[in-house]
């Protein structure tokens, strides 16, 4: 709480003017030229209010004027409790620069286009528990100098041959790489920070607590040496590009330098503390919460979305209508087709329900987010297990991307060899190796996945694609003639479609709702 020079009230951070306003004296002051005695002590640290939840025990500092009884991590509505601390400076702060209805106009634009979404998600009372928070970020500043020594090659192609020059390059460097920011909070989601990215770290001001008052802050709780290889990296890549696309070099190719080598020398000059202006809000479901994220300074929105199954399947069912007509209109299905279309449906399923399996797996090992990986001691395990492994990099990398390509076309493949079965008989047969082999593969693979997940995905469902394959298999090749078999197999499938489906949307809202920071402590 800060005083007011003229006449004491509480003065806040005015966004729009950028200054520090009193709206009992209608006065406007320089945020530098607003100090508390008890910060005037020292430069490094400032005191402030820790406000903590008593239901999920997170944190927040805050210099705020309003009585605080949400609690923006577990979505609680309560009192929280309070306490006097001294926290050490920031650097650099990016102060506010989108209004709270500046936030939620962005909010709303973006909710337009999410129609599955649970209703709370767009009230206006929901809508309205966005709070200003400044989260910490870590700003790598480096120098990148040193003799630089390459060799580029330039090829001239002629009608009969090609004349190659190779050259040597020497040259001296001097250059610095600042701006990259990267979450320094365990409580912000590296997935929802990169959302909000990017921030212009240019805009920055040296800090002071005059710009909280009015707003919560988080305490930075992730060391700088967690990002610092990744930082450096980019550092190093950004120069090298520079150097290779300059005016003098950009005609030739250089050549001689390793995969990731760098002809130059790359010092940490400093990490700086920054605080980034944030809109926050969460979702509370149970035990699990989704979060929402408004960049304070350009409007960018970040958000989880959960999936609202009434929605889904009253909007699935209107869609039913039309695009059974069309079907109707156009094509004439034997019972055979039918039942092969069915069982192309089925195996897509599969192939998505396997697919977020791996996704989840990937969450609960918290490989995207890699200061969570640190903090559960998971990171340097998972390094010296797997890195430098082609083998295991290949799987990691591709994996997931060639289960949604072949979610994404075998669809339409697969309905061509279905249109084409009466007419080559022996595309019958291969139609079916491809679905048996396929619903086999995602079936192991699932239940692979399912044995290493905390979370509890359903077993029966993988185990019932299998069998209900190879019982339909088993009628095709029987092949009677009544019709029944062939559509009593077709609702067979598609039953098992929808119960599949469900998961796939119970695996979905999984992943895009998290648990709450603190219930993920142990004891």
């Amino acid at each position: 709480m800060l005083e007011c020079p003229g006449c004491g009230g509480n003065i806040t951070f005015h966004i729009e003017s950028q200054l520090m306003f009193c709206k009992y004296c209608d006065s406007y002051y320089e945020p530098y030229a607003i100090h508390k005695e008890v910060d005037a002590e020292s430069v490094e640290y400032y005191e402030t209010k820790v406000f903590s939840c008593p239901q999920c025990g997170g944190e927040i500092l805050g210099n705020h004027n309003e009585a605080a009884t949400f609690c923006t991590y577990c979505g609680s509505s309560t009192i929280l409790s309070e306490r006097i601390s001294k926290e050490e400076c920031p650097d650099y702060i990016i102060p506010f620069k989108k209004t709270k209805e500046d936030c939620k106009e962005a909010y709303r634009k973006a909710m337009k286009k999410a129609i599955f979404v649970p209703k709370e998600y767009k009230s206006e009372e929901f809508i309205d528990g966005f709070r200003g928070i400044y989260m910490p970020y870590w700003n790598y500043e480096f120098k990148l100098d040193g003799k630089v020594h390459l060799t580029a090659k330039e090829d001239i192609h002629q009608e009969e041959y090609t004349l190659r020059n190779i050259f040597h390059v020497k040259g001296e460097l001097d250059d610095t790489f600042q701006g990259d920011a990267y979450d320094a909070s365990l409580n912000f989601y590296d997935d929802i920070s990169m959302g909000l990215a990017p921030f212009d770290f240019h805009s920055h001001k040296p800090f002071t607590p005059s710009f909280l008052s009015g707003f919560y802050a988080e305490c930075a709780d992730v060391s700088k040496e967690v990002y610092l290889g990744e930082a450096m990296e980019l550092a190093q890549e950004a120069t090298m590009h520079k150097i290779t696309t300059s005016e003098e070099l950009k005609s030739f190719k250089l050549v001689g330098l390793a995969e990731g080598e760098v002809p130059f020398q790359t010092t940490l000059v400093k990490a700086a503390k920054t605080l980034y202006p944030v809109w926050f809000m969460s979702y509370r479901n149970g035990d699990k919460v989704a979060y929402a994220a408004v960049n304070g300074q350009t409007g960018k929105v970040a958000a989880d979305m959960p999936v609202d199954k009434k929605k889904y399947v009253g909007y699935s069912m209107l869609l039913a209508i039309p695009l059974f007509l069309i079907l109707n209109m156009l094509f004439t299905f034997t019972p055979m087709q039918i039942t092969t279309l069915c069982a192309v449906c089925l195996l897509v399923s599969l192939v998505l329900y396997a697919s977020e399996l791996h996704e989840i797996y990937l969450k609960e090992q918290f490989i995207s987010d890699k200061a969570q990986m640190y903090k559960n001691q998971r990171y340097l395990e998972y390094e010296s297990a797997f890195d430098g492994n082609p083998v295991f990099e290949f799987l990691k990398d591709s994996l997931y991307k060639v289960l949604e390509i072949v979610a994404a076309s075998i669809s339409v493949i697969l309905s061509v060899l279905v249109y084409l079965i009466p007419f080559l008989p022996i595309l019958n047969w291969l139609l079916w190796g491809i679905l048996i082999a396929g619903t086999l593969a995602c079936t192991i693979y699932a239940l692979g996945q399912i044995e290493k997940l905390d979370y509890r995905a359903s077993f029966h469902t993988s185990m019932f694609n299998i069998v209900v394959m190879f019982g339909v298999l088993m009628t095709v090749l029987i092949r009677p003639e009544a019709e029944i078999w062939y559509y009593g197999a077709s609702v067979l499938m598609l039953v098992l479609v929808v119960l599949n489906f469900n998961e796939i949307l119970n695996n979905y809202n999984y992943l895009a709702m998290r648990k709450m920071p603190q219930f993920r402590k142990k004891g």
